[in-house]
């Protein structure tokens, strides 16, 4: 029966013609929204289209129906249709995982980048103005005052750390105390 056209879902039943395997696959093909209505006009005009010439197993509702009844089409529908998702869902997490920041490489090139506009920034002075208000009511002015700017130095702080996690440049904590508890097991271990 290996040889013998096959669902695409499930196992070809003792008794299920090539003919209902063959409307069962196109059935499934349909995909949401599928009916036996609706394969029962393709197959009419596929049937009646001189260009297609095309052999349908059945025109018949009644038929198409029968043959959905004895071999379990809407469940075969259904396993094919979680399989499609599953495997569009499985694509989908591959391509989030494969590309774009998901890739170290794509990362660091980010990190690099705007740790050069901090840089940038810093070149025109690590000093900035900021306008003071002093005094009160009508007499209130607006002073400039030079002042050292952090936010850029913490900034480029972060992205070097950042940056440093990426390429390994620094074990963290938890990463130095698991190496401790291993250490000290083959310590252990070896003294037994």
């Amino acid at each position: 029966m290996s040889s013998k056209l096959q669902p695409l879902t499930g196992t070809r039943q003792d008794g299920e013609t090539a003919k209902a395997v063959q409307a069962c696959n196109d059935y499934m093909r349909m995909g949401p929204g599928r009916s036996l209505a609706k394969l029962s006009q393709f197959y009419h005009k596929a049937a009646a289209d001189p260009k297609i010439k095309a052999k349908v197993p059945s025109k018949h509702k009644t038929t198409l129906s029968k043959w959905s009844r004895t071999w379990g089409w809407v469940d075969r529908a259904e396993e094919f249709d979680s399989t499609i998702l599953e495997e569009e869902k499985n694509q989908r997490a591959k391509e989030a995982r494969e590309t774009g920041y998901a890739l170290d490489y794509e990362r660091i090139k980010t990190l690099k980048d705007l740790a050069g506009h901090i840089w940038e920034d810093l070149e025109n002075g690590v000093y900035t103005t900021r306008l003071i208000k002093v005094g009160q009511g009508e007499d209130a002015e607006l002073i400039p005052v030079e002042v050292y700017n952090k936010e850029p130095i913490a900034d480029l702080r972060g992205l070097l750390d950042d940056l440093a996690k990426e390429t390994g440049g620094r074990i963290s904590k938890h990463q130095i105390e698991q190496l401790d508890i291993i250490v000290n097991r083959k310590k252990i271990e070896e003294n037994e």
